[in-house]
């Protein structure tokens, strides 16, 4: 994109386009369309040059003022956006003109947004779930997937559960690298769960591990890079694929993962014990009890909250109590505020 960006311009656009429409927010600059402006400037670029660099832009011109700044040394720009090219900028009337050329275009991975690519490196030209001849017995069924970049190929035993998944096709390396990683994901999953989350299960096992971005947000495969279509269309072809071989596709899925083998194995006892641990540590709460969710696991935590917290105190504290016990115990874990009963003897008669 040769035109020269208004960063100004494009927060005012982003706001508006809240107001009064409900898609297409982006007119001027297309490939942002995703983009939202954060209150840190330096971060807002950021994602403005990732959204550039996963569209295959190849260089970008934005125009920022100081004030928009906030303070913020131009060359923290000029270092962040070192990542992605040579960076270069000049004084403009009232601020600065970042000019950014991106890296060269042969590189594979300019297709996938920079939280998947250590990951993916792993099992570039190492794919464990190459297609191979795949047979199904009489109490199974085969399913073929195909997309313009990729295919799979499903197993599927009673139960709707996914007993093996291979690829073949892949465009590119990184495709196959992709369709690997989905392979070993959706193996052991009902086909509706596959269908639904197959691909948000892909991201966040290709995250896992890895640094958290700079920038945070609700990742999609829409938004993690064009390489991501691939698993994308071929998790929504389960769906017809499984009812045009005249099985029946569930209304409503209720699969959950369980809880792990660590916490499974613990006695009910040192399962209370670990929680309470760690609600003593946070010293405004106790525990209740631990209880089955609707599949029947141990994962429903029910705790009460100290009077001295206010009402504005409560949700925030509840939410740092299960990321807690989900860092630290078990990451399946869900935590309940004991219900508050009316205790008026007349009223509960």
């Amino acid at each position: 994109m040769s035109d020269i960006l208004s960063y100004e311009a494009l927060v005012t656009e982003f706001e508006e386009g809240l107001l009064t429409r409900l898609r297409g927010h982006r007119s001027v600059a297309p490939f942002l369309e995703m983009w939202v402006p954060d209150e840190d400037p330096v971060r807002s670029l950021l994602s403005m040059f990732e959204a550039a660099e996963l569209a295959g832009e190849r260089e970008l011109t934005v125009e920022i003022s100081a004030a928009s700044l906030a303070g913020r040394d131009i060359q923290d720009v000029a270092t962040m956006a070192a990542e992605f090219g040579s960076c270069t900028f000049e004084a403009a009337l009232d601020g600065w003109r970042v000019h950014l050329v991106m890296k060269a275009g042969d590189d594979a991975f300019l297709s996938v947004a920079s939280p998947f690519r250590e990951r993916l490196k792993e099992r570039v030209g190492r794919p464990l779930h190459s297609k191979s001849v795949q047979i199904a017995t009489p109490e199974e069924n085969l399913i073929e997937l195909s997309s313009p970049t990729g295919a799979l190929t499903l197993v599927v035993g009673p139960g709707r559960c996914i007993l093996r998944a291979s690829h073949s096709g892949a465009d590119s390396a990184v495709t196959e690298a992709i369709l690997d990683y989905l392979c070993d994901l959706i193996a052991g999953l009902p086909v509706e769960e596959a269908a639904h989350h197959g691909c948000h299960r892909l991201l966040a096992r290709l995250r896992d591990g890895v640094a958290q971005q700079a920038v945070p947000g609700i990742v999609l495969p829409q938004n993690a890079g064009s390489a991501f279509a691939a698993p994308l269309a071929l998790c929504q072809a389960i769906r017809p694929s499984w009812i045009a071989s005249g099985q029946v596709w569930p209304e409503e899925n209720f699969f959950a993962d369980a809880p792990s083998l660590n916490w499974l194995g613990l006695s009910v006892e040192a399962r209370a014990a670990a929680v309470q641990n760690i609600l003593t540590e946070d010293g405004a709460s106790s525990l209740v009890s631990i209880d089955p969710n609707l599949l029947g696991h141990p994962t429903r935590v029910v705790i009460t909250l100290s009077e001295t917290l206010s009402s504005d105190e409560k949700p925030s504290r509840v939410r740092k109590i299960e990321r807690r016990l989900a860092e630290q115990l078990e990451p399946r874990l869900e935590v309940y505020v004991e219900e508050l009963k009316d205790q008026s003897g007349i009223r509960r008669l």
